[in-house]
Order: structure tokens, then C-alpha cells, then sequence
């Protein structure tokens, strides 16, 4: 019986270290095909510009290098999120996509489309904690409504217990299976200087 892949969705969280996605991933010890998808037309305007494209380089590079060490290999892909992990899942059949999530609005709106089309198709997809101490929804008041002002938010999480200590990088992982394509950071020329 073949194992079925997981994808781990890389997106602002390039790191190894206290990933809470990328360990539950290897923990299932199934195949792993770690990504990061360079997705312009989903951020529109809110994409970055030149200090972002250079730190994102330089990060894109030291998590594949990270990975590699591991025996693993981040896989570059490029275009609007939710078609590049369906067409990701359907080629390589994978069972499940782990990611960290983010907050922002548009960010929950593109978390939201890629829940309900993968679950849809047969893929099950999880979401964990991966910028916060706390997940802003289990802050809970007095009378188990949200907390409504910042005080009342940091008042509420210093009386919870200290959150467990940060996890560390998995020493090793599965290979990439074989035949997934990834595109290059020379190909994105993210280090390029826009004239003034």
C-alpha cells in the first residue's frame, strides 16, 4: 500500500523551527512535499516591493537549505494559492495540506477557498497556530464573550498558563517524491534592483 504525501504550505513562517504544521506533518510519517507557493495575484496590492522581494529570497533560500540538511527540499511554485495546491494535491495525491495560518482578512478569505475546494475534493486540510501565543478566538472574558479592547485581551492571556516551549526542528525528513516539479529563485529574480 502506497502512503499518501502531505503538502506543508510554507507561507510566512520560513522557518523550521516551532512549526507546529511541519512537525504534525512529519509526526504522520508519511511522504512530505514542504512548499512555498509565490503568489502576487491573490495579494494584489498588498504585495511586497524590493526589501521584501530580497528578504524573501535570502529566506526562501536558508529554508531549503534547512530542509536539505534534513534530507527533504523546499518546492517552489508560483500563481494564485488555491489553483496551485489543488493542481499540487492532484498530482501527487496527496491526502492532506498542513499550514500555519495567518490573520489578516484577506489571508483568512484565501484560507477559507482552499479549506472548502480541497475538502471538497477529497483533501483534508489543517491549520495550526503559528505567529501567536494565543489564538485570539480561545480569549475569552468573564463572561465567555471576546474580548472587545486590548487590556481586556492582555488581561485575560496573562492570567492563562505560559504557552509550552517552542518545538524544535525535526532532525530529519522524507524526500520530496519523485516527479514533483519546482520552479527556481533565479527564475523569480526577487533580488532585482528597480531603478529609481
Amino acid at each position: 500500500m502506497t502512503v499518501q504525501p502531505i503538502i506543508v504550505w510554507f507561507r510566512r513562517d520560513l522557518r523550521l523551527h516551532d512549526h507546529r504544521a511541519l512537525c504534525a506533518a512529519v509526526a504522520m510519517g508519511a511522504p512530505l512535499i514542504p512548499v512555498y507557493i509565490h503568489d502576487d495575484e491573490t495579494l494584489g496590492s498588498a504585495a511586497p516591493g524590493a526589501a521584501g522581494h530580497w528578504w524573501l529570497h535570502h529566506s526562501l533560500q536558508a529554508l531549503d537549505a534547512g530542509l536539505r540538511k534534513r534530507g527533504s527540499a523546499l518546492v517552489l511554485a508560483r500563481g494564485p494559492a488555491l489553483n496551485v495546491l489543488a493542481d499540487l494535491a492532484r498530482e501527487t495525491g496527496a491526502s492532506a495540506i498542513y499550514w500555519s495560518r495567518v490573520y489578516e482578512p484577506r489571508a483568512v478569505k484565501l484560507e477559507s477557498a482552499v479549506q472548502r475546494a480541497l475538502e471538497g475534493a477529497g483533501v483534508r486540510c489543517r491549520r495550526f497556530s503559528g505567529s501567536l501565543l494565543f489564538e485570539p478566538e480561545d480569549i475569552r472574558t468573564g463572561g465567555n464573550a471576546p474580548a472587545q479592547t486590548f487590556s481586556r485581551f492582555r488581561k485575560t492571556c496573562m492570567k492563562l498558563p505560559a504557552p509550552g516551549k517552542a518545538l524544535k526542528a525535526p532532525p530529519s525528513m522524507p524526500r520530496v517524491p519523485g516527479g514533483v516539479e519546482s520552479d527556481t529563485l533565479e527564475r523569480w529574480n526577487l533580488q532585482r534592483v528597480e531603478p529609481d
